[in-house]
């Protein structure tokens, strides 16, 4: 599998390995047990987002703009030893506008992409580069709503330590903000991050969380309109921790909330913002012996919201991705279910009311989903699935 998928096992169960095919399903059609009946809120069928069919293309990334508009990334394998980064635009419709973009293809390994866009349709891609066998920097580049190209590759990290796991948000006057995980040591992982304005300039640097002691890992990283942003990571002691640091739209620390921290295993954070810069936390954590999918809320005054058990059959339910409806009304949650090899989602009000629950698709790869909101209650959710070869795939869906 790809380094994503390895990334991802390793960090989800770094204390406490489980294999999911030793789990026994006493039953495959159980539903989750907050609701006993399945409805579909997707719209039937899916798009292909790849052209190129020749090879894997995996790690899809995705997001939209406020008036519907979109993009999709995702790691393209060129051959054995070099992978691409890919693009694909679409319009307010969910249809593809122009042809596939190649985001970069020095002959190297490029691989674990992320992306935002901006509320006309610019947006910002960014990816690690393996520069040699032992050193993987991040990189990032700026393209127009029309999927031009805005000045060159800009180098976000150039030490030799490892930097990995990128995840970037952008404001609405083009700021943008991009975190990641660097191996300080081969003991000890920082979460760190670099802010750049429209020009793509940088305008600083900000350590998120860096203790001796532990390993902070898989930043994610989200941002309301007006430049206001937040960061969640997972931190390990004896279990692991899924901690949020926000910040004005200055760049300066606003409050640090340790959203989980009990006696379980508790990893792999996700984080979408509205609007108001109201926040939304996800993540998945061992609770008996399988993982369930957890949200929580933050308010943009800080106040922490009651725990919401999003997912919790007798399988393992895991990889979960969040976005949060831009009016701040509901959110929606995607993730893995080993049981059937499925991504499923669910969404929710704020309270964590179930309004609808959705199969994506069954028999697909084991790779984190990707699901943004565009206007109104209409998101789509990006996901790989077995096809020609290993293709990336999208499909609409409608909260109302």
């Amino acid at each position: 599998m790809f380094r994503s998928l390895n990334l991802f096992w390793n960090n989800s169960a770094r204390k406490s390995r489980q294999r999911a095919s030793s789990k026994r399903v006493k039953n495959n059609l159980q539903f989750d047990r907050l609701e006993q009946r399945e409805l579909l809120a997707l719209v039937a069928g899916g798009l292909r987002i790849n052209a190129t069919i020749v090879q894997n293309q995996s790690q899809v990334a995705f997001a939209s703009a406020s008036d519907g508009r979109s993009v999709a990334v995702w790691t393209h394998v060129f051959s054995s030893s070099d992978t691409d980064i890919y693009a694909q635009r679409f319009d307010s419709a969910g249809n593809k506008a122009g042809n596939e973009i190649r985001v970069a293809n020095s002959g190297r390994r490029e691989s674990l992409p992320d992306v935002a866009m901006k509320s006309d349709g610019s947006f910002v891609v960014t990816w690690v580069d393996q520069v040699t066998s032992s050193n993987e920097d991040i990189k990032a580049l700026r393209f127009t709503s029309a999927g031009a190209s805005r000045g060159s590759v800009i180098n976000v990290t150039t030490s030799t330590k490892n930097e990995t796991t990128p995840s970037v948000a952008i404001a609405n006057n083009g700021t943008f903000v991009i975190g990641y995980q660097q191996d300080f040591t081969s003991s000890d992982s920082d979460v760190l991050a670099r802010r750049f304005n429209d020009a793509g300039l940088s305008l600083n640097s900000l350590i998120v969380s860096s203790s001796p002691f532990l390993n902070e890992t898989y930043p994610d990283v989200a941002m309301a309109p007006d430049g206001r942003f937040a960061i969640s990571y997972s931190s390990s002691n004896s279990n692991g921790d899924v901690l949020v640091r926000r910040f004005s739209a200055t760049a300066s620390v606003v409050n640090t909330h340790a959203v989980a921290n009990g006696t379980a295993k508790q990893v792999n954070p996700r984080i979408s913002m509205d609007n108001n810069a109201n926040t939304m936390v996800v993540w998945n954590q061992l609770v008996g012996s399988d993982d369930d999918i957890i949200a929580r809320r933050i308010s943009n005054t800080g106040a922490l919201g009651t725990v919401i058990t999003v997912a919790n059959t007798t399988n393992f339910e895991i990889a979960p991705d969040v976005s949060c409806k831009r009016d701040g009304t509901a959110f929606a949650v995607s993730y893995f279910q080993t049981n059937d090899f499925s991504n499923r989602i669910v969404e929710l009000t704020n309270s964590g009311t179930v309004r609808n629950r959705s199969t994506i698709s069954s028999g697909v790869v084991f790779e984190r989903t990707a699901i943004a909101f565009g206007s109104g209650g209409n998101y789509q959710v990006a996901f790989t699935k077995p096809s020609t070869a290993w293709d990336v795939f999208k499909r609409k869906g409608v909260l109302s």
